[in-house]
C-alpha cells in the first residue's frame, strides 16, 4: 500500500472518529434538555449552532469550544 493510500485512510478514519464523536455529543446534549423539560431551548439548539455550542460547554463538555 502507498503512503498516500495510508494517509487517505487515516484522514478519513480520524473523521469518523469525529464525527462519531460529534453525534454522541449532540445526543447528550439533547437527552439533558429533554430531561429537564428544556423544550424551547431544544428547539432553539437545532436552529442556531452558536447557542448550541454554548449549551454544550455548559451541559456536556466544558472544554468543548478548545
Amino acid at each position: 500500500m502507498k503512503q498516500w493510500d495510508r494517509e487517505q485512510i487515516l484522514q478519513r478514519e480520524a473523521y469518523n472518529n469525529g464525527e462519531e464523536n460529534g453525534i454522541k455529543t449532540i445526543n447528550q446534549l439533547n437527552d439533558i434538555l429533554i430531561s429537564e423539560g428544556r423544550f424551547d431551548d431544544l428547539s432553539k439548539s437545532v436552529k442556531d449552532p452558536v447557542f448550541q455550542k454554548q449549551l454544550i460547554i455548559e451541559l456536556v463538555d466544558k472544554d468543548y469550544a478548545l
